[in-house]
Parts: structure tokens; sequence; C-alpha cells
């Protein structure tokens, strides 16, 4: 035999399908091992070809999701603003008023100035937490995460103000995580924004969000529920899918870019139905 090691038949129709062939050609060990070898190659690339085209996807549902977050945050710093112009406008027309009658004094002018000044500064931080929320620079360090919840209500305040929502939060003292806090914050602000759209569709007195925090069986674990409507079985496992909503203007990419994020960083989430409404969790290890 030598260096035989493998026997190929094909058949090659001709005139007729019916007729056919038989060519027997003796195949060396090279010859195999080449054919071997560009298998693997052709089939490396693809694999290769295939896993940046699913990085290429997933970076510009990144994308997506933040120039949708970027949308939303404008639309509550307007919000955030209305009322400290309204404030400084009024403190304005006072001080005018009282210099045309002659009665303003040192102490009231000091007390406008003091005011105005004020809401400036609010104004003021108001813009940095925007800014440091969209810092793409923000490196990974250990953060307690009872400031990445008063951060995510502080962007949030506007809009859960309008809509008459109220949050109570309760985090173990130094509850901590490593990691990017404004990943954290962006996670926070999905699943409070789903909470929001589904106050939005039940009439009730009282809508209420609760952030909890625990260490359960050698995990960091953070609860967020809300008393809406409880999600329907059908579609509760599917709402972490890409591009999966029920809103009829939601780009279904929030909760999606919720999971990516958590899972990134080691964690899990779920979803589940509550006695009042649904529960989110989110796990770290």
């Amino acid at each position: 035999l030598g260096d035989t090691i493998a026997m190929i038949s094909f058949k090659i129709p001709i005139k007729s399908i019916l007729l056919y062939h038989t060519k027997e050609f003796v195949v060396s060990g090279a010859s195999v091992l080449a054919v071997f070898l560009i298998c693997i190659f052709c089939i490396y690339k693809i694999h290769k070809k295939n896993e940046t085209l699913k990085m290429q996807t997933q970076l510009l549902m990144i994308n997506q999701s933040r120039l949708a977050l970027m949308g939303e945050m404008i639309g509550n710093i307007s919000h955030q603003w209305r009322q400290p112009l309204s404030q400084i406008s009024s403190t304005l027309i006072n001080l005018e008023l009282y210099n045309e009658r002659g009665k303003l004094s040192k102490e009231r002018l000091e007390g406008g100035i003091k005011d105005a000044g004020e809401q400036v500064k609010f104004m003021s931080d108001t813009i940095e937490d925007f800014k440091n929320f969209f810092n793409p620079n923000m490196p990974k360090k250990e953060f307690n995460v009872s400031e990445a919840i008063e951060q995510a209500r502080k962007i949030l305040n506007a809009s859960l103000k309008k809509h008459v929502i109220d949050i109570s939060v309760r985090i173990e003292e130094n509850f901590t995580l490593y990691g990017n806090v404004n990943e954290l914050i962006q996670v926070l602000i999905n699943i409070i924004n789903n909470a929001k759209e589904a106050f939005l569709d039940v009439p009730l007195k009282r809508r209420e969000i609760k952030i909890r925090s625990f260490l359960k069986q050698g995990e960091r674990v953070i609860t967020i529920e809300n008393n809406a409507s409880r999600i329907d079985e059908a579609r509760l496992g599917k709402i972490f899918e890409p591009h999966f909503t029920t809103k009829q203007q939601g780009s279904g990419l929030g909760l999606y870019m919720s999971k990516m994020i958590i899972e990134k960083n080691g964690g899990s989430i779920s979803a589940a139905n509550s006695d009042e409404g649904a529960i989110f969790t989110i796990a770290f290890r």
C-alpha cells in the first residue's frame, strides 16, 4: 500500500442522468492532509467572520440604546431645569419690583442673589450628573451600590415626579461592587423606565418602586420591584431578547442591553412576577 491511505470514489453523469461511470483515484497521505488543512482554514475564517459580524451587531445595538437613552436624558434635563429657571425668573421680577418702589434693601438684594445662585448651582450639578453618566472613559473601581442608585434617581427625578412615582430604597451598609458604576446606573435606569411605562398603562393610586440589596448564598443581590401590572407569562421569557417590546415606539433594546452589561461583569439578571407586579433580580458572585 505504501503512502496510499484513502480511496475516493465519485460518479459523473454522462449524457443521461441514468447512466453513470465510476472512477477510482488513489490519494496520497500528503494530499489528504492538504485538503484537511484547507477545510480547517475555511471553517476558521467563516467562524471569525461570524464572530466579527456578531460583535459589530452588538456594538450597533449598544450605540442605538445609548442614543435613545441620550434623547430621553435631554428631555429629563429640560424637566429638571424648568423649576429652577422659573424660580430665578420669579426672584429677578421681585427684585425689579422692589427696586421700582424704592424698597430694595441690601438684605433683600443679597437674599435674592443667594436664592438665584442656589438655583444656578442646582442646574450646574444636573449637567455634571449627566456628563459623568455619559463619560465613556469611566474606569472600573469598587463603588457603593447606594451611590449608583442615588445617581439613577437624580437623573430620572423629573420624570418620576411628573408621573408621581415613589422610589423606596433599602440597601445594606457598605454594599459594594467592582466595575464601571455608569454601567450599573444604565441598567437601573432601563429597569426603572420599564416600570414607568408599565405604570402609565395602569391607573393606580400609589405608584411605587422598591429597590433592595442583600447577600444570599454568597451572592450580592439587587432587586427592583414595582406594583404595576404583572408581566404576561408568554412574554416573561422574551423580555431580554433584542428588539422585543410591547411599546408602540419602543426599541426593545433597554432590557437586552441590561442583560449584556450584567453578564459581561460576571452577573445574572432575571425577571419574575410578584404579588403586586414585577420584580427584577440582579446577582453577582
